[in-house]
């Protein structure tokens, strides 16, 4: 069929045109995440916003720096109105005379990391694992032409104009409003857009045909452009094309190719939180400040000023952003956007038993996203901050808890007062007990907090805030307890040990913490005078109805220094605990600590009981006396010498490892760190260092950063806790500028995406790899020679060359498929000629688990002697050989060793070793006085251990199964459970089978591996037929209200309904359905349905009932 295609590109500014981003932005369809005129949205480029919407394309476009410099300044608080406002303007184009009903729809196979959001309260409303689309499309938007939207190969916005043959490109007619002024250049022929942020251009069209050998041939084409008509009507653009131009081939119009971007964030993302797993996958999560969209046509102000009431409310309101990374930092697994129309931010992330998300954080969001039966589903007072505790699946597509906690008052947002770095208003911590009930570590500016009856409980009428501590169940679902501290106090840490107990350390301004008798410090500095902030520490009883122990931390009895205690770690020998706190007073180190004297950062190991201090060590600059932190004003944060954590850690060798940003440059590091200087000018990159146990002396310290552009802010943390886990590997979530932050091999995002010198969000996983063990490896023969070269049969003798430590674990693998062994220095039988790996594995448990290994290359060379037989047999099997010799009766030879053989006497003995084994038989030769020797080497093979992975697709009647194994077999017998019979195959390592009856069944597979030895293996399969119902009630009451389709799978399925007239009523994107049709805009009666699956040739159809 012959066409017509037309592309059109829009021409951005140099300052967009020329940012050095990679192309490939997508398009990620609306599913109730943002107001209902959207059907798609693109991020194209920094500054620049697409919205497809029914027969138009709407434009946002805004100062990206300005923004993002905006939002930055938001930092320690919620509505920065220090920086000047961010100009913005919005524009649409309208698809003249397209038909009525037109709705974009994405097109192309769905790319990126799954998009999850929950925005606002209303369930309805959330959308969960969304990918973005290469293109969309407009599908016989006038007859015969269609209009798709894509990115060009370097990263433009595109739309092509597909006409058909037949079809008539006169009516293709595009209006724009909202443009300040829309003109055509008579000697380019581009569009020129004039916004209240400067000119763009679309270019124009480049118009060529195909002739029958597949080479262009020119065409010429140009833009018309008629005048508007209306206050916000800029002009009708239409194409003018000869009329002698061939019809009888298709015609391309193209653009020239400007815009390109990151495929990352475009909005600005602070680095607040970070966290892992038990695999080892990162996680991070900060503020996203996205400029939302356009109510309005024109030039506005994204600040919502007074004099532009039309704005909405939550530009500049930041949602939650969390991202989910492979172990690796290679792929984002999935990004998750969690808030409502006020400011939410993120302050600690844990990852629970189960392998579920929780978050810490604060909300000014009435509708932030609550689930039922949730402890609390009401913000306090509008106006003001509550508490909340969220919690996703390991998916990160469902939201399986969320709850306020709070009063009317500002709860989790440390107060001004107490603030002592910059980010310090987002501080909180997080843990879990065995039963994955959820602790809380913050703080409370409302006297009406709900303080749990029989907790511990501070003034009502406190000074200013309350440290807070509390307890919820594992859904979220009860408050079980909570506690307050002090009368002008804030929790910023916590430690639950396996009593349940928790420890909190925190600051307070006020001589009201409920200290008890015998701990170290009673009373806070500055009684006499000026009041000052200190660090405190206390252990509540297990149901927070006491406390057990309560003490001040403070430098010393003088008035002037502040402190404070950010983290809380176990000892892991002895029940001490560890604190890690700042302070800018002279804090007597220990004698015998490493450390900086009088430097800001204080470690602290103390007795359970808070009565005594065991020693003390100081890192970072030293600090003036006296000194107050300026970090509360972001603009002055890099004067400060102190350090401000991030992450502390005591590993199972209580190692102290540490986390932390401000001025670094001049700190010590180690000759293996990964970056031994500060990067750029402003000398604040992150510091991590690892101190020996009790702090005796520097184990490895490094910088980490890039170079902030010149006059911005080094590297750090907008508030919020990262983490190191048990194995001392960090999980740091950070905020830069930088466009050369160190980034590994592959990883997702390698540049800063935001325009400009914006910040964003880089989070990264530092293994520190204490090297405490040391392995090699090497042979002997049995004479005592070093040897690497063996003549077979070969009884090779391994010496063992590693540091021993008590309790030492020894893995060699002798690289001949045979049993692995643990002894400390093993001999192997090597019966077949061939080159061998050994490895050796050393584990040592008592130094954290660290292991090392090495490698040995073996050389078994042949054995030219008729007298040497080798044999080869599986694990439980037998070798049968014969001495030859007509003349020859039994007890003519003798074998040794005789284990396991069936007789050490006979001539024909059967062998059963465990182990490679290497028999000989002596005996004299009729006629002969002289003894000979025969000799056979029997190597015991290890049967291959086989995985089966199952793949389940649901179908009407039943379940179609996919059964993969990590590797084939030579010949396998397969069964699956149902009665059906076995399958015989060869080479196999995959196969099919449909379950037709619901059930659980077990799957089995045993054959011969690559060495011809049994092996097999099992798995349980749970089939379940796929449900199509015919009916549902989109009543509302939160039953039944979508079309649920049973045993359905992500990203498989279309669905297609028609009225009883055959009239497409709804459609869903291609392989994107989610079970999310309502029934929206129909009456009440009968639908048909089909569903067309991806792994089936047919699809499903028939009938539903809508109900209202």
């Amino acid at each position: 069929m012959l066409r017509l295609l037309i592309l059109v590109a829009l021409l951005l500014p140099v300052s967009i045109a020329l940012a050095e981003v990679p192309p490939g932005f997508g398009f990620v369809p609306n599913r109730g995440q943002w107001p209902a005129a959207v059907q798609l949205r693109a991020e194209v480029a920094p500054g620049l916003t697409v919205f497809l919407e029914a027969r138009q394309l709407r434009f946002l476009r805004y100062d990206a720096p300005a923004w993002a410099a905006r939002a930055h300044a938001g930092g320690a608080g919620p509505r920065p109105d220090s920086v000047g406002p961010v100009s913005a303007h919005a524009w649409v184009v309208e698809l003249v005379g397209a038909r009525r009903g037109l709705q974009p729809v994405g097109e192309g196979k769905p790319f990126g990391p799954v998009r999850n959001y929950f925005l606002g309260r209303d369930a309805r409303r959330w959308a969960s694992n969304l990918r973005a689309t290469p293109a969309a499309r407009y599908a016989e938007a006038w007859p015969g032409i269609s209009l798709t939207a894509h990115s060009s190969p370097v990263g433009a916005f595109e739309y092509d104009l597909d006409v058909q043959a037949g079809a008539d490109p006169a009516r293709i007619r595009l209006r724009y409003r909202g443009l300040e002024r829309l003109q055509l250049d008579a000697r380019s022929g581009h569009l020129q857009l004039r916004t209240a942020l400067g000119e763009l251009q679309e270019a124009a069209p480049v118009a060529w045909q195909l002739d029958a050998a597949g080479h262009r041939v020119p065409v010429p084409c140009r833009f018309v452009l008629m005048p508007g008509t209306g206050p916000d009507d800029a002009g009708l653009v239409s194409f003018a094309l000869p009329a002698s131009y061939d019809r009888r081939r298709p015609l391309i119009i193209d653009p020239v190719l400007v815009a390109a971007t990151y495929s990352g964030s475009i909005s600005p993302t602070f680095g607040h939180t970070a966290t892992y797993d038990a695999t080892g996958h990162l996680y991070a999560a900060g503020p996203c400040y996205d400029p939302g969209y356009p109510t309005t046509l024109g030039a506005f102000d994204l600040t919502h000023s007074d004099e532009q009431p039309t704005i909405p409310t939550d530009y500049l309101n930041p949602d939650v952003a969390v991202s989910r990374y492979s172990p690796d930092g290679r792929q984002l697994l999935y990004a998750t956007y969690i808030g409502g129309h006020e400011p939410d931010y993120p302050h600690s992330l844990l990852v629970n038993h189960r392998g579920e998300l929780l978050l810490l954080g604060s909300t000014a969001s009435a509708d932030f996203p609550t689930t039922p039966g949730a402890y609390d589903q009401r913000l306090g007072r509008t106006g003001t901050a509550d508490i909340f505790v969220a919690k996703l699946d390991s998916t990160g597509s469902r939201l399986l808890g969320s709850t306020f906690v709070g009063g009317t008052g500002n709860d989790g947002r440390t107060p001004d007062a107490l603030r002592f770095f910059y980010g310090d208003t987002y501080r909180g911590d997080l843990a879990v007990d065995s039963l994955d009930r959820v602790f809380v570590a913050t703080s409370t500016e409302s006297a009406d907090f709900p303080f749990t009856s029989g907790s511990v409980i501070p003034p009502r009428a406190f000074l200013t805030s309350s440290a807070v501590v509390l307890r919820l169940n594992a859904n979220l679902t009860t408050l079980e307890w909570a506690a307050g501290l002090g009368d002008a106090a804030a929790a910023y840490g916590l430690y639950v040990p396996p009593s349940g107990a928790p420890y909190v350390v925190g600051t307070t301004y006020s001589a009201g913490l409920p200290v008890t008798p015998g701990t170290l410090d009673s009373a806070p500095a500055g009684q006499s005078g000026r009041r000052q902030r200190d660090g405190f520490v206390a252990q509540l009883t297990a149901d927070g109805s006491a406390v057990r122990a309560a003490t001040y931390l403070r430098p010393g009895a003088d008035e002037g220094p502040a402190s404070q205690s950010f983290f809380i770690q176990p000892d892991p020998f002895t029940t001490d605990v560890y604190v890690l706190g700042s302070s800018t007073g002279f804090y007597p180190a220990t004698t015998g600590t490493w450390g900086q004297y009088h430097g800001g950062l204080v470690i602290q190991r103390l007795s359970a009981n808070l009565a005594q201090r065991r020693w003390t060590a100081t890192v970072g600059h030293p600090v003036t006396f006296g000194f107050e932190s300026s970090l509360t004003s972001p603009a002055t944060y890099p004067d400060t010498d102190n350090l401000s954590p991030t992450a502390f850690l005591v590993d199972k060798c209580g190692s102290l490892y540490v986390s932390g940003w401000g001025r670094t440059r001049g700190l010590l590091t180690t000759p293996d760190a990964i970056q031994p200087n500060t990067a750029g000018d402003s000398g604040g990159d992150l510091y991590l260092a690892v101190l020996n146990p009790d702090a005796t002396a520097l184990h490895y310290a490094t910088f980490l950063g890039g170079s902030s552009v010149s006059g911005s802010y080094e590297e750090h943390v907008d508030g919020g806790t990262s983490r190191f886990d048990p194995a001392g590997r960090v999980y740091q979530a950070v905020c830069t500028n930088a466009h050369d932050f160190p980034t590994t091999v592959g990883a997702w995002q390698t540049r800063n995406s935001v325009q400009g010198n914006a910040y964003d969000e880089v989070a990264f996983k530092l293994d520190f790899e204490p090297r405490l063990v040391r392995a090699a490896a090497a042979s002997a023969t049995a004479t005592g020679q070093s040897a690497t070269t063996f003549e077979a049969p070969a009884d090779v003798h391994f010496t063992n060359q590693s540091s021993q430590f008590p309790g030492t674990i020894w893995q060699w693998s002798f690289g001949d498929g045979s049993a692995t062994s643990t002894a400390y220095e093993p001999n192997h039988l090597y019966a077949v000629p061939g080159t061998y790996t050994v490895q050796l594995i050393t584990t040592d448990p008592s130094a954290c688990g660290a292991a090392d290994t090495a490698y040995l290359q073996i050389l078994i060379q042949p054995n030219d002697s008729t007298d040497y037989l080798p044999y080869q047999i599986c694990r439980g099997d037998s070798a049968k050989f014969k001495i030859l010799g007509s003349t020859l009766v039994p007890g003519s030879f003798t074998w040794s060793p005789a284990v396991a053989l069936s007789d050490p006497t006979a001539l024909e003995p059967t062998a059963s070793p465990r182990t490679s084994t290497v028999y000989s038989a002596k005996g004299l030769l009729p006629g002969s006085s002289r003894h000979n020797t025969i000799q056979v080497a029997v190597t015991v093979l290890q049967p291959d251990t086989v995985l089966l992975t199952v793949e389940r697709h649901c179908l009407p009647g039943g379940v179609a199964t996919v059964l993969q194994l990590s590797h084939a077999l030579r010949v396998a017998v397969w069964e699956f459970g149902d009665g059906s019979p076995p399958q015989l195959a060869a080479q196999a390592q995959r196969t099919t089978h449909f379950y037709s009856y619901p059930g659980t069944y077990t799957a089995r597979v045993r054959g011969l591996d690559a060495k011809g030895c049994s092996t097999g293996t099992n798995v349980q399969i749970s089939a379940d037929e796929l449900f199509v119902p015919n009916v549902f009630t989109p009543n509302l009451d939160g039953v039944n209200d979508t079309f649920v389709v049973g045993c359905l799978e992500p990203g498989t399925a279309s669905l297609s309904v028609y009225n009883r007239w055959g009239r497409l009523v709804y459609k869903s994107g291609k392989d994107q359905y989610h079970n999310e049709w309502d029934g929206s805009g129909l009456s009440a009666g009968l639908y048909y349905y089909y569903l067309q699956l991806t792994y089936a040739p047919a699809g499903v159809k028939g009938w539903v009932q809508i109900i209202r």
